[in-house]
């Protein structure tokens, strides 16, 4: 079933849904009192009042006292008909829990979706891609409203349901009709022998083996015309822009208020291209996954090289489960030369798409084929071995830590020499939000948190003013923690913002030293700062030490106003890591940036790239990713995020054309020469 009908099998509550419950029958309005909400009988259901103000304060709906059933496994959807009864927007929340009243990871998975107001609407809630992955966000329903998530629960074991509201101060009204499970769906064998979904059809999918080969054949013979764009030169600098200092490697410059990359000719230079490029895509390997799909590689023989993945450097020919992208490369390539095959097939792509570079996260292999700029993930920040303040930030206060990090950057020596280097990021979506809460829970011998209790003893003197400052009742300075979500009070807020920017300070200042140790001729290109992990002291101190401040970025377009916030702070040139658009009408189960379908994914690299470009401080963006994810989800469960390339190795046409057409315009865009496009995509 395409997205479409999903949508309208949802909105009719058509035959073949399953009831769960009637929100008419007087069990659910005791339950509802019993929960401390009123509630009152409609023809057709119950009208309950929720408390604005207390966003966690909802109604509980228990198996099997109020919803008969607990597995509900098999269905793509539940279906909650409600009425927002009040002449406000209001934002709706639904919760399945595997375990009774949590909140706990693993065990709940939570969504809301915005109604507009006195609407009645079937909001169908995704639970089918929770077996395999966690919750994002999905394209617009008929009244216009998203679907966001987070969250993963066991829908075989589903212990209660929750329904609730957010972000709302005074009392809220909400029609509560019925509850189903919706749209049947086999649990097992639902990915084809190619890696696709099953149960949906949409242009250029594969149905035979025969269809790889054919669109092979097509494809090649556009590559083979393909040429470069005649506003760049070989170094896919601009070659009809101004000339400036050439270096032998690449550097930054501000000419005029604007930020530009300056190639190693001295061309003025513009980054776009691809995350993750490479022959390589697998799903993570258990038991639920396995059994979704219809056919699994077989370990020996023919397909053999399937199996096994690429990292640091190396093939490791056993990994946990086979890559059905590799096995589709073989059944039109056969298995000889498959990596060489797979990597100039990728390089000629690249060129005939006017990509400028090759993105975060791709096969070092590309590299040196000394065709397209290229960025790399900076030192393996993995393998140090000192403590962590927080799961991914190394504590730069403990007296090893600079040794430590010059010894794992002292890998990136070897790209010193290489004039096609870009420069390195160091690290990537770094959890600065975290550091205030686990630094206090940490170890009383963690330096930093040593750090911080030391300063923090020296502005309060006794905990007791700390307590007041704080509203917390610490009873020590060991059992001191810091204050989670709403409680914490604006001085809380600041000393942690102090305290945040000392140790970014540290961190940045230690690892950019040890990158320029190794590698003094390519630029330090940040950390990838993403969600709120961007807090101001961080950008700044970023500023302070890296060459450029990088972002991963999910949304329609930049954020102008933040990024301009930012950009005074930092007062360095930046970098979007990561952006994208997706879509459901290829076989994802979630997305990130939801649009309606494949065209709109098209239009959405056109606007935001474009739009990207005109920002004076920006000298880049990379697309997140090459491939599809796996759609039972990577070893994270990870898998909202369309590539440029399906798993069929058929690449998207539209995302190609767009491609084509915008990377050749970006120079002329950011030197304010030309408009940005200004269609959206629909979303």
């Amino acid at each position: 079933m395409n997205l479409a009908g999903l949508l309208v099998a949802a909105s009719a509550l058509a035959a073949g849904d399953s009831t769960l419950i009637d929100f008419s029958s007087p069990a659910v309005l005791a339950g509802a009192r019993a929960s401390g909400l009123s509630a009152s009988a409609l023809t057709d259901g119950a009208e309950v009042t929720f408390p604005g103000g207390d966003a966690w304060r909802g109604l509980v709906l228990h198996v099997p006292a109020e919803i008969p059933r607990s597995d509900w496994n098999g269905w793509e959807d539940a279906v909650l008909d409600v009425e927002n009864r009040e002449a406000a927007e209001v934002r709706v929340s639904f919760s399945v829990r595997s375990a009774p009243d949590t909140w706990e990871d693993g065990k709940v998975a939570h969504f809301s979706v915005a109604i507009p107001p006195n609407r009645r609407v079937t909001w169908p809630v995704r639970l089918f891609h929770l077996r395999y992955t966690l919750g994002w966000e999905w394209p617009a329903l008929p009244w216009g409203g998203r679907t966001s998530a987070w969250g993963r629960a066991d829908t075989g074991a589903i212990a209660e349901a929750w329904i609730g509201i957010e972000g709302q101060k005074a009392p809220v009204r909400l029609g509560l009709y019925r509850l189903a499970l919706a749209n049947p769906i086999a649990s097992t064998g639902w990915v084809d022998r190619w890696g696709q979904r099953a149960n949906l059809e949409w242009p250029g999918k594969v149905h035979q083996d025969a269809d790889l080969k054919a669109a092979d054949r097509r494809e090649m013979a556009e590559l083979t015309a393909a040429k470069r764009a005649s506003v760049f030169d070989t170094w896919h600098a601009w070659a009809k822009g101004p000339a400036r200092r050439a270096s032998g490697f690449f550097r930054t410059e501000e000419i005029e208020g604007r930020w530009w990359l300056v190639a190693p000719n001295g061309r003025l230079f513009y980054l776009t291209g691809i995350d993750c490029v490479g022959p390589w895509s697998s799903p993570r390997a258990d038991d639920s996954v396995r059994a979704a799909y219809s056919w699994w590689p077989p370990e020996q023989g023919p397909l053999a090289g399937a199996w096994g993945f690429w990292w640091d450097g190396k093939y490791h020919p056993k990994g946990g489960a086979p890559s059905f992208y590799r096995a589709n490369l073989i059944r039109k390539w056969g298995p000889e030369d498959l990596d060489d095959k797979g990597l100039r097939r990728a390089m000629s792509r690249l060129l005939a798409w006017q990509c400028s570079s090759i993105g975060n996260w791709s096969d070092e292999r590309l590299f040196r084929m000394k065709k397209l700029a290229y960025v790399t993930i900076g030192p393996p920040t993995w393998e140090v071995k000192t403590p962590k303040a927080t799961e991914k930030i190394h504590d730069p206060f403990h007296p090893d830590f600079p040794a430590e990090a010059r010894r794992v950057a002292a890998k990136l020596a070897g790209y010193q020499d290489d004039p096609w280097c870009v420069g390195h990021f160091v690290d990537n979506e770094v959890d600065w939000a975290s550091v205030p809460r686990l630094v206090l829970e940490a170890d009383a011998a963690l330096p930093a948190r040593a750090r911080w209790i030391e300063t923090l003893r020296g502005k309060y003197g006794e905990l007791a003013r700390l307590d007041l400052a704080w509203s917390v009742s610490a009873t020590s300075w060991e059992t001191l923690r810091f204050p989670r979500g709403e409680r914490a009070s604006a001085t809380a807020l600041s000393d942690a913002a102090a305290f945040r920017g000392e140790l970014a300070d540290a961190w940045y200042r230690i690892w950019g030293e040890a990158v320029r140790a190794a590698d003094p001729n390519h630029l330090v290109l940040g950390s990838r700062l993403h969600g709120g992990n961007r807090p101001d002291e961080v950008v700044a101190a970023c500023g302070r030490w890296m060459d450029v401040v990088s972002f991963n970025h999910y949304d329609e377009e930049p954020w102008r106003e933040e990024f301009d916030r930012y950009q005074r702070l930092a007062r360095k040139p930046f970098l979007i890591g990561e952006y994208g658009f997706n879509s459901l009408d290829d076989g994802l189960l979630t997305t990130a940036v939801p649009v309606a379908n494949r065209e709109e994914r098209a239009v959405g690299y056109r606007f935001y790239t474009e739009a990207l470009a005109a920002i004076p401080y920006f000298i880049g963006g990379h697309w997140f990713q090459w491939i599809d994810e796996p759609i039972t989800g990577r070893g994270d469960r990870e898998t909202a995020f369309n590539g440029f390339v399906k798993v069929t190795d058929i690449p998207d046409p539209w995302l190609v054309e767009a491609a084509k057409a915008t990377n050749p315009r970006v120079c002329e865009i950011h030197a304010g020469i030309i408009q940005p496009v200004d269609r959206r995509p629909k979303r």
